[in-house]
């Protein structure tokens, strides 16, 4: 059988999965979702405080042995690439929780190599703790969380102690 690209593509929603054409920016710009869109970049860093460069930690058995990665991320590519962190050696927790999107056979795949938890984030108490696993240092390194892999709102995270110390 031979597809229409558009046909194969809403058969695909249709049926509750994902999958997508490939297209061109002008056919992108065409699509009901183009407009709505705008241009955001691939990936952004944001500067969220002031502080001097920390190096690595050193003498780990893989090269991000010591760093510490808080995922605050859904569904598919912030999980992957949580994952990808955790298999050069990061000590990733995988937060789980209450209202927050949950698709098994994702996080099946993606949480190799991760810790997880699951905590209500939405209350001040169910925070705390990852809060706290963010601070506090690995044994082979001297700093605490390096990272948050988040999709959250900077503002929200701030408000639950995940932001700059």
């Amino acid at each position: 059988m031979k597809w229409d690209a558009m046909d194969l593509e809403n058969a695909i929603a249709e049926a509750g999965l994902c999958g997508a054409m490939v297209r061109t920016p002008e056919e992108w710009d065409a699509s009901r979702a183009g407009p709505h869109a705008g241009r955001p970049p691939g990936g952004e860093v944001i500067k969220i405080a002031d502080s001097p460069p920390e190096p690595l930690p050193k003498g780990g058995e893989a090269p991000l042995a010591g760093v510490r990665v808080l995922d605050l991320t859904r569904v598919l590519a912030g999980p992957t690439c949580a994952r990808t962190l955790a298999q050069y050696g990061a000590d990733v927790l995988y937060v789980a929780g209450p209202g927050l999107p949950f698709a098994a056979a994702f996080v099946a795949d993606t949480s190799h190599g991760k810790l997880s938890c699951l905590l209500d984030l939405r209350e001040d108490e169910g925070a705390r703790p990852c809060a706290t696993w963010s601070r506090t240092p690995t044994s082979s390194a001297k700093a605490s969380a390096s990272a948050r892999w988040s999709g959250w709102v900077l503002g929200r995270c701030s408000s639950r102690r995940f932001g700059p110390v």
